[in-house]
């Protein structure tokens, strides 16, 4: 492997193009912390009144959820500069992980690897992704003035899947839009509970 650097990628950059990439390295942290959106439905579901409020719980959880991500993400990012520093490829981590250590690391821990991202991925599209499929569930419900039934709900959630995959493949830069994606989800944040009311759903426990 090349010597590893830690100095500037872009070298004699300007003072606005280091300021972005700041600003882009923010947004990508953010978007390491998403599903922020998810925490209203999740809280209207939790009992709640007047001496034991949703809320109390609700916060405790959060930030549980929010230490464990950050005790997860940030040692594997630092370590991960710490050991390729510039030499880090597009592909991130995992795709460092083969390009520098393929040969001289066995293919079970390789498949390992690759299967533990695999399960992350899956595991973590169907929580994101839920107010999608509960929003396409409700369309369909209203429209019907029927249940959705539960073939249906899996024909949602399987062609929403297949719709995003394409697009992921299809784009090839979707992985440089995180910084994006994550500055985009702190100001919807603050806006879906607005939202939320406007709509006439349930808003007890908000």
């Amino acid at each position: 492997m090349a010597v590893v650097s830690y100095n500037p990628v872009g070298g004699d950059e300007t003072a606005v193009v280091s300021t972005l990439g700041v600003l882009n390295a923010l947004g990508i942290n953010a978007f390491a912390f998403r599903g922020h959106n998810l925490k209203l439905e999740i809280q209207t579901t939790m009992p709640s009144s007047e001496k034991h409020p949703s809320t109390l719980p609700m916060w405790r959880g959060v930030k549980f959820a929010y230490l464990l991500v950050a005790m997860c993400l940030c040692p594997l990012a630092i370590g991960g500069y710490w050991a390729y520093g510039q030499l880090i490829p597009n592909g991130g981590m995992l795709a460092a992980f083969y390009t520098f250590h393929s040969r001289d690391t066995s293919r079970f821990i390789l498949g390992l690897t690759t299967l533990f991202m695999i399960i992350n991925a899956v595991s973590s599209f169907h929580i994101y992704a839920m107010p999608m499929f509960d929003e396409m569930e409700s369309s369909y419900t209203l429209r019907k003035k029927k249940p959705c039934p539960w073939w249906l709900r899996a024909t949602f959630r399987v062609m929403f899947g297949f719709l995003l995959f394409f697009v992921a493949v299809a784009i090839p830069f979707v992985g440089s839009l995180a910084g994006l994606a994550g500055g985009i989800s702190v100001p919807v944040t603050l806006a879906y509970p607005i939202f939320y009311v406007a709509q006439g759903e349930e808003t007890k426990n908000i």
